[in-house]
């Protein structure tokens, strides 16, 4: 974690944050006519599969949660997500860092609107108006954009993610019927 911070605010001059949090759609252009209501969202033409990730500014991805169906949204699909896990048993790293002379016991994410207000969370600041406000709306944006960058090469360099579950006939497998029916139960 230290390692983290220390890498975030070399590039962002953001004391304290260890990633940027966010969630996207994958198409699933081959899913199941069973699955599709399931996986449909109102806004997509076909069915979508959700990751939940954390990114750091090298394009790493530190935590990826996939499979809720795309009919849900961001903070659904944190509910489901291990991310704070650590956290509720009381095991996550205490990694301290300073900002104005004040002592935080935990860092935090990057995240847009549409999730809480955790003190994990920390969110841009809507319509600034003062410069240092303008500034830090500036950075947070600069720095946020680390995970979608991360998820747009995600996307470009597997094509394969927008057929998680395709159906292959036995032939094309070139495997015996009894071992695709392994496979798949």
């Amino acid at each position: 974690m230290a390692l983290l911070y220390q890498a975030h605010e070399e590039k962002h001059h953001l004391p304290g944050m260890f990633g940027s949090l966010d969630c996207t759609h994958f198409v699933w252009r081959y899913c199941p006519t069973e699955y599709r209501g399931q996986f449909t969202l109102g806004d997509h033409r076909y069915p979508t599969v959700m990751l939940d990730a954390v990114a750091s500014q090298d394009l790493w991805f530190w935590h990826a949660f996939a499979g809720p169906p795309g009919s849900q949204n961001d903070i659904n699909v944190l509910q489901q997500s291990p991310l704070f896990l650590t956290e509720r048993n009381g095991t996550a790293p205490k990694c301290p860092f300073y900002v104005n002379n004040h002592l935080y016991k935990r860092g935090y994410l990057l995240v847009d609107g549409i999730y809480p207000s955790w003190f994990v969370f920390v969110k841009s600041i809507p319509y600034p108006h003062e410069v240092d406000r303008k500034k830090f709306k500036r950075q947070h944006e600069v720095a946020r954009k680390d995970v979608e960058r991360a998820f747009g090469i995600l996307k470009a360099k597997w094509g394969v993610l927008s057929r998680p579950m395709r159906a292959i006939s036995a032939k094309k497998l070139g495997v015996s019927c009894t071992r695709v029916l392994f496979y798949t139960t």
